[in-house]
């Protein structure tokens, strides 16, 4: 999904292409080097890309440009005038300049914590990064431009330079910085190297792609063991990669006509191979280098509709986010999650698990599973330690632990929440029924509202939820579902809130009446009653002797059904006919159904604690509620989570009516007529849906609910992870 598309050629004629991106560390700033020598920036947030400045960077082309991960505001461009610069993004302006001692372009840049290294024509240049000094000038490895320099971010001793030759040279610097000395292996392709990067855990594998559009990828350091062997440590050798993406891509018309490179997501250890098409689309095509053979897999994702030519470089900025640039001029903003949530991950276990969900779902349920068995295994480490500190340790030590074990348990409690949330996702997607991303209108599908009724709840459970979307709906439900309404933002909160704490009590007690109905051992009804005395009767009568008096006539019986025909005819003219539906009535006044007189025969405190019928709560009342009637906590965080992401917070929607409203109020009906007019007048937050729209929030808010449950029920049995509710008493295993 295209979140968001800016054009980079603000002024007419000002034709021009995105050639690189970059990002500042923790997502701050995206940076786009344009053809006309000037570096676009942007910032990303849930609005999408936002203009914040420009630079002015060289006098020649661009030709790479890198940002530090050890500096929040730098940013290194290298250019076709053989200069690499720094950028200051606070200041907008170079603070410092690197040049290197020979003539030539410089093609690439790599940066490190103390080292900028850059290819200038045929050889290497090496600076100390905070003093600006050139350390080293190579000129003997490569024969040809340097078009690839590439520095380890986790041991930033590894480096690794590709060339027009097709070389692509390993480097260990803690060696020193001589040439010859540094040297670790050669790998050997038969093209011009376009593009390399590490990928893996701890970046032990390397990609390369060509400029004839290969692809190659190796274990760099068993290649190094093997002191150079050119071959050794290699993993895949895809010669035909755009045939292959095109087989799997058969919506590119074209095909797929080059590759962007590769972009490598750690949070679900991916390598995602980039190929486009020439009228503006790009597949992200997974890497599976275990199949030396195939290692090309169907897209993870395809992004079509943002850019109109040829896309020159894409990059990945984790939570499910890729920013493209292309011939265009456009720089878009693309959403891979794709789970329509209005509640993003807040965790990397929660993108983790995100990821997987929206494209390798058959990986989904594994991938959850095992990290709630580390989420386990963490906790129970933890306990542990926390069970086996020694008397001799200070006061100040015991503190200290003390401490990073609150933060430990709170890191692994907003881990359990997001997990727990998108296995609520999960559910949805199970259904085929995609949430809503934001309260706004919808058209309804019947396919959508049986998913959200049949396919969630028992034949039972319906009946219920039928009461509950026509009372909190009130008079609305009768009009027509194109009806538009205006509400106060608050009031929608509380419906969507306590039809999601309806859901989750619903299935409690479905589950408690499922279990009593495979036992015998539900109440019976006044109407199952008559019918067992009658098939009681029925027993004696067919064992009276000839000639004695059966028992007076009992309704329902079989002498009750031998009425005069006239009497049968009577009775049943005054039915409509089969194919006339019944009046709207009938689904309020019709027979209590097998559910609802289960709920009705627990004893007072139980319907009290069960069933407060939550159409009206304020927000500290909700807040009251779902402490003392959720089983868990994190029960409850995911209920107020899901309402705010929604409707926004619920304390300032409160403060804001309470303003508009006044505290001199005299009576219910005084009240209600304010509130009114607070919203006539456009003094509170508000909303206008149509009854369709309505009825869809409503189910929807149903179905989370009974997830919520589900996904709570599970987690509790499996793993000892959640918290109880601070009500008091056990998450258990509760009904």
């Amino acid at each position: 999904k295209c979140l968001a598309t800016v054009r980079t050629d603000y002024a007419p004629g000002d034709q021009c292409y995105v050639l690189h991106l970059a990002q500042t560390p923790g997502e701050a700033v995206v940076a786009a080097a344009l053809s006309t020598r000037t570096v676009k920036l942007f910032s990303t947030d849930a609005s999408g890309l936002r203009f914040t400045g420009d630079l002015k960077a060289h006098t020649h082309s661009i030709t790479g440009m890198v940002s530090a991960a050890h500096s929040p505001a730098a940013l290194y461009t290298a250019s076709g005038d053989g200069v690499v610069r720094a950028w200051d993004l606070r200041a907008g302006a170079v603070a410092q300049e690197f040049r290197a001692g020979c003539r030539g372009e410089a093609l690439s840049v790599a940066v490190g914590p103390t080292l900028v290294a850059a290819g200038v024509a045929d050889n290497l240049a090496l600076w100390d990064a905070r003093s600006g000094r050139q350390m080293a000038h190579w000129g003997d490895t490569h024969a040809q431009d340097v078009t690839a320099v590439q520095l380890h971010p986790d041991a930033p001793a590894a480096l690794v330079s590709g060339s027009e030759d097709g070389l692509l040279a390993v480097f260990d610097l803690s060696a020193g910085l001589d040439e010859d000395e540094s040297f670790q292996a050669a790998l050997n392709i038969d093209n011009a190297v376009a593009a390399t990067g590490w990928y893996g855990q701890g970046g032990t594998k390397l990609w390369c792609t060509t400029g004839t559009e290969t692809l190659h990828l190796w274990e760099w350091q068993a290649a190094c063991n093997e002191e150079g062997g050119g071959g050794q440590g290699s993993l895949a050798d895809v010669a035909d990669a755009r045939a292959q993406l095109s087989a799997l891509t058969p919506d590119f018309e074209g095909g797929v006509s080059y590759l962007v490179g590769c972009s490598y997501d750690a949070a679900s250890e991916t390598l995602g191979l980039m190929g486009g098409s020439l009228e503006g689309g790009l597949g992200i095509y997974p890497v599976v280098d275990s199949d030396a053979v195939a290692p090309l897999r169907a897209p993870l994702s395809v992004l079509a509709g943002g850019h109109a030519d040829i896309v020159r470089c894409a990059l990945h900025l984790g939570g499910g986010r890729v920013v493209t640039g292309g011939e265009d001029a456009r720089v878009c903003l693309w959403d891979l999650t794709q789970n329509g949530a209005p509640s993003p991950p807040t965790t990397s276990l929660g993108e983790m698990a995100s990821y997987y969900l929206s494209v390798q779902p058959h990986l989904f349920q594994e991938t959850v599973d095992r990290q709630f068995s580390l989420l386990q295994e963490a906790k129970e480490k933890d306990q542990a330690s926390e069970s086996g500190e020694g008397t001799s340790s200070t006061s100040t030590d015991l503190v200290l632990s003390r401490r990073m074990a609150e933060v430990q348990r709170a890191e692994r409690g907003r881990a359990v929440e997001d997990l727990m949330y998108v296995c609520i996702l999960g559910k949805f997607r199970d259904l085929g029924v995609d949430m809503l991303p934001r309260i706004e209108e919808v058209q309804e599908s019947s396919d959508t509202l049986r998913a959200l009724t049949e396919g969630v709840h028992s034949r039972e459970a319906l009946d219920m939820v039928k009461e509950h979307v026509l009372g909190v709906l009130g008079p609305a439900s009768m009009a027509y579902a194109a009806t538009k309404i205006k509400m106060s933002a608050l009031q929608a909160a509380q419906v969507y809130a306590a039809s999601v704490l309806f859901g989750y009590f619903l299935r409690r007690v479905d589950t408690r009446f499922q279990l009593a109905k495979s036992l015998d051992m539900l109440p019976e009804s006044q109407e199952e009653a008559v019918a067992r005395l009658e098939r009681l009767f029925s027993a004696a009568d067919d064992g009276l002797p000839e000639g004695a008096t059966p028992h007076p006539e009992v309704p329902g019986s079989d002498a009750a059904a031998a009425k005069p025909a006239e009497e049968s005819e009577a009775a049943s003219s005054d039915r409509p006919p089969a194919d006339q539906p019944p009046p709207t009535s009938a689904l309020v006044k019709k027979t209590k159904g097998a559910l609802r007189r289960y709920v009705e025969s627990f004893d007072q405190q139980t319907m009290l604690d069960m069933a407060n019928n939550l159409q009206s709560c304020s927000p500290s009342m909700f807040r009251l509620f779902t402490e003392r009637r959720l089983v868990t906590q994190e029960g409850g965080a995911l209920v107020e989570r899901q309402t705010k992401a929604l409707f926004g917070d619920p304390k300032a929607l409160q403060r804001q009516m309470q303003e508009a409203v006044g505290k001199d109020i005299a009576s219910l009906d005084d009240l209600m007529e304010r509130v009114q007019k607070a919203v006539a007048d456009g003094k509170v937050e508000t909303l206008t849906l149509t009854v369709g729209t309505q009825r869809r929030a409503v189910l929807e808010a149903v179905a989370y609910g009974v997830f919520l449950r589900d996904v709570e029920s599970w987690v509790d049995g499996e793993y000892a992870l959640l918290s109880p509710h601070r009500g008091g008493g056990s998450a258990g295993l509760s009904l």
